[in-house]
């Protein structure tokens, strides 16, 4: 029963405050020769007492109903100003070794990983018409060729990042020479945080440009989304923007890292030039 609202106990206080009023009635116009009015009274006076409770009894069916499901409201994206990124993303490895000490310890890493967590599929997460899969291949690749939609990267070159290998991509390949993997894997983020954040914010993750990287298939099978202290790309070249990368993505979203990948991030980086 919605506040405001009278309860059994009020209505039937009602109802015998209306009984007195009837009896003092009909012992007036009995004793003054006047009883056609009495039942003309008694009539208005049960119209009266049949309206208020067919009035109650349909506040309490209301009461009684289960409630409506409630109304299904679109949660989107908003991130317009999450353009695609420049075509090489450096990030100072001294800042990173700073960004590092700061982040938190995973003490209870979370379990139960589903990668449908994070969504079905890629997004326009910056609203260019184009998701994101589209746009981290034209970001990353070379020698681009679209197709008539403006999205769809027909073929491209690449120098893997992980491998340095050279490879060449077209869109007609099956199975696919290239993949976007996420520098912070999505298990990897679940395990140190994500676990705990709406829908909205995992799909957003799962698709931010800055976690994204064009890499050959094979050394992204190879690496298969493990964290900094399981894997380094096998070019030790890259090694350094790679972890200075991971930290950014962790910082940006506040997750944590595990004492072995802190210690894994901190043996590579203090040996890195910038």
């Amino acid at each position: 029963m919605r506040p405001g609202q009278n309860n059994g106990g009020g209505f039937f206080q009602n109802g015998f405050v209306v009984l007195l009023g009837v009896i003092a009635l009909v012992v007036l116009l009995s004793t003054s020769g006047q009883m056609p009015k009495v039942n003309a009274a008694l009539g208005e006076v049960a119209s009266a007492i049949m309206s208020v409770t067919g009035s109650t009894t349909a506040e309490e069916e209301a009461d009684d109903a289960p409630p409506g499901e409630p109304a299904e409201v679109e949660q989107t994206i908003d991130d317009k100003k999450s353009a695609t990124p420049a075509k090489k993303l450096t990030i100072s490895a001294k800042s990173a070794l700073k960004s590092l000490e700061k982040l938190g310890a995973t003490d209870d890493p979370a379990d139960n990983f589903d990668a449908s967590e994070f969504g079905d599929g890629w997004v326009d997460i910056n609203r260019n018409g184009c998701d994101t899969f589209a746009d981290t291949l034209d970001r990353d690749l070379t020698k681009v060729v679209k197709s008539k939609d403006g999205c769809t990267v027909k073929s491209g070159s690449l120098t893997d990042p992980y491998t340095g290998a050279k490879v060449e991509y077209t869109s007609k390949q099956s199975p696919a020479s290239i993949t976007v993997d996420r520098v912070v894997g999505l298990a990897d983020a679940w395990q140190s945080g994500a676990s705990t954040w709406n829908p909205v914010k995992l799909v957003k993750f799962a698709n931010d440009p800055l976690n994204m990287i064009t890499v050959d298939e094979a050394s992204s099978s190879a690496r298969a989304g493990r964290p900094a202290d399981q894997w380094a790309p096998p070019d030790v070249t890259y090694a350094c923007d790679f972890l200075a990368r991971q930290i950014t993505v962790k910082t940006k979203y506040a997750l944590t890292v595990t004492d072995g990948e802190r210690e894994s991030m901190k043996a590579i980086l203090v040996g890195c030039r910038t």
